[in-house]
């Protein structure tokens, strides 16, 4: 049987074989469909030929030298009428895959060549503006968007591709793609496109409504007061799902009042973070978080007052085996920001320390944060929290 390379492409060649007659058009390439999926480091292409079958092909031979395509994966889907008879590799070529075919083509529709491809290397790089409400500044709207930077270390150039980013799984797979078609990334080369929905749109999300929170929790965040935009969302919507099986990346987030265009420098750059099963004061809402960065203009003064040892306890030869520790603690929180913001104050509890008072509203979100005080706090305003801490220690744990 006679074989003619026809096609020799990036380190990756795709030939064809004729019973009788040698082929004079290349089998050429006229498309790539790359489909990358967050969490995993392989990409699935589908190469698009364009072979003359009616010239009696009978069989295809598909090289791909260095590029590091995984060889278990490869498959062909050949134009309606035609099957695969015989698959195998030839004696001593291990990047090289032969397919024998049978029947007639009873159409010009393209092959494709599917496969599972390792090293190219990609993240989203996303911009969210969040607008303030006219009415209530602690309520506004978030628009969502972003690119991709991908880098070809694959050892295979990819020519006039198209490329989606599949997210979710089964009913709520949500695609998004890069917006030009047609695209060229050399192997070594690294580049930068912007990202659309199925539908071409350039916000991912668009007018979402937000409640824009302030939270002190030193055990989460350390001493900053962060930002934090709390989405509505019932468990299971569509929405909450889409949201949360976008990659994490790097996040330039930018604020405008009402009305106003964002300033051209981000006010952070953060990653984008989403966690889920919280709620607010009451119990009522689930939301899910984003974390935004921190607010420097709220500042938080925490200081102990006192501090003494109480009950002491001791062990049969006279030691002390336990005691309490009772501090009082003082924190203010003043709001240099500008404008109102809602606030949300924790205080770290371990599960063998006492609160006084009791804070009026009950624990949320993991053990042992309670949720010392939330609500409004206007521009210049100072909240003061007075609170006694009782630390059980040893026996009297």
């Amino acid at each position: 049987m006679l074989r003619v390379a026809v096609c020799a492409l990036c380190g990756l060649a795709l030939s064809v074989g004729s019973l009788a007659v040698e082929l004079q058009q290349a089998a050429c390439r006229t498309g790539m469909a790359i489909t990358l999926t967050p969490g995993s480091s392989r990409a699935l292409v589908r190469d698009i030929r364009g072979i003359d079958y009616s010239r009696q092909v009978k069989s295809v031979v598909f090289s791909y030298g260095q590029a590091k395509i995984i060889a278990d994966s490869i498959q062909i889907t050949p134009p309606l009428g035609l099957t695969v008879a015989r698959t195998y590799r030839p004696a001593g070529k291990d990047n090289c895959l032969v397919w024998e075919l049978k029947g007639d083509a009873q159409s010009p529709g393209p092959t494709v060549i599917s496969y599972e491809l390792e090293g190219l290397t990609w993240q989203p790089l996303y911009r969210l503006t969040y607008e303030q409400d006219r009415e209530a500044p602690d309520r506004g709207g978030i628009k969502l968007q972003a690119e991709i930077a991908i880098t070809n270390d694959s050892g295979l150039d990819l020519e006039s591709a198209s490329l989606l980013l599949a997210l979710g799984g089964g009913e709520d797979t949500r695609e998004l793609r890069v917006r030009d078609e047609g695209l060229d990334l050399p192997a070594g080369w690294s580049k930068q496109w912007p990202l659309v929905t199925a539908a071409g749109s350039a916000c991912i999300y668009e007018a979402v409504p937000v409640h824009l929170r302030h939270v002190y929790d030193p055990r989460v965040y350390g001493k900053a007061v962060q930002k934090l935009l709390m989405i509505p969302a019932e468990p299971g919507s569509s929405q909450r799902l889409h949201l949360l099986s976008l990659p994490e990346g790097p996040m330039e987030v930018f604020f405008s009042g009402p009305g106003e265009m964002s300033d051209e420098v981000p006010a952070v750059v953060t990653k984008w973070r989403a966690q889920v099963g919280l709620e607010d004061a009451a119990g009522t809402e689930a939301y899910m978080l984003l974390d935004v960065g921190a607010e420097a203009d709220i500042v938080v003064e925490h200081s102990v007052l006192a501090s003494r040892n109480d009950k002491l306890a001791l062990d049969k030869l006279g030691r002390v085996s336990g005691m309490d520790i009772i501090e009082q603690h003082r924190l203010t929180v003043t709001n240099h920001t500008g404008a109102d913001v809602a606030m949300a104050v924790y205080q770290e509890l371990l599960g063998t320390w006492e609160i006084k008072p009791k804070p009026a509203a009950a624990p949320i979100g993991e053990d042992g944060k309670p949720l010392l005080w939330s609500g409004a706090l206007a521009a210049g305003e100072t909240q003061t929290l007075e609170f006694i801490l009782i630390k059980h220690q040893g026996t009297n744990a």
